[in-house]
């Protein structure tokens, strides 16, 4: 006869279902007729449901697992999303928007002189108070198709003489760079004057006093010439290439 001491030993073993058959029908037949030892297997059996979850905790355990796995996928693929749009974007931006300059080459730049038609208002509060004037500009034709004109100028006493001095270049896109073919001379800058630290555009016209004009072709960034002495602003001109010197006089 097995004794109450050997029986709780193996309760955990017949609780958890491990026991052979032989051994669980002498448990079985032992707690039926003890009434400590059936105790003690109901209790037993109660502290281990208590640190069980029923189905139905584990249907939710496995609802919560199922729903961050689908906000995780859901995440990666907006970041994925938002890192090819970045790329494309930034891809877009270098071909066709970020521009350098276009370095001097032999005729790159051919500049003449011509007259335009300027109209200047007289009367704020009307449409037609006005009157045209011709003035002569310099024309900066340029044989290669471009993305940008810069330039700074500024008014240089030169040997007692006050001279304006201008310095330009142009820029390209990658874009432009692999697929322009111009057919004909475009229109870069148009000069009727200029003033100190002045960034042109195609086509811009600044009035001016009929001074003596200097202008070069300087590849560099011109937002360091701000503040620069007019002897460091003078000086630049010998890196650069001197493609007209004159006086511009209205005609």
């Amino acid at each position: 006869m097995i004794d109450c001491a050997t029986i709780r030993d193996l309760l955990p073993l017949y609780v958890d279902d491990v026991l052979s058959k032989e051994s669980k029908a002498l448990i079985s037949g032992h707690i039926a007729t003890c009434e400590n030892c059936k105790n003690e297997f109901i209790n037993m059996q109660s502290e281990i449901k208590k640190l069980q979850p029923d189905n139905g905790e584990k249907i939710d355990v496995l609802k919560g697992v199922k729903k961050k796995i689908f906000w995780q996928k859901v995440i990666s693929a907006v970041a994925s999303c938002i890192i090819v749009l970045a790329v494309a974007y930034g891809g877009f931006y270098i071909i066709f928007h970020r521009d350098s300059p276009i370095q001097y080459e032999e005729g790159l730049i051919r500049v003449q002189k011509s007259t335009v038609e300027i109209d200047t208002y007289y009367n704020a509060y009307r449409d037609d108070a006005f009157t045209t004037q011709i003035r002569t500009v310099l024309d900066l034709m340029i044989s290669q198709q471009y993305y940008g004109s810069y330039a700074a100028s500024r008014k240089i006493n030169v040997n007692g003489v006050d001279t304006e001095i201008v310095y330009v270049y142009l820029s390209e896109t990658l874009s432009i760079k692999w697929w322009s073919d111009l057919k004909e001379e475009l229109p870069a800058i148009q000069l009727a004057g200029v003033g100190e630290n002045y960034s042109f555009s195609m086509g811009s016209i600044v009035n001016f006093p009929s001074l003596p004009m200097e202008v070069y072709y300087l590849v560099m960034p011109f937002e360091k010439t701000i503040g620069m002495s007019d002897e460091d602003f003078y000086a630049l001109r010998t890196d650069g290439v001197l493609l007209w010197s004159g006086i511009l006089v209205a005609e």
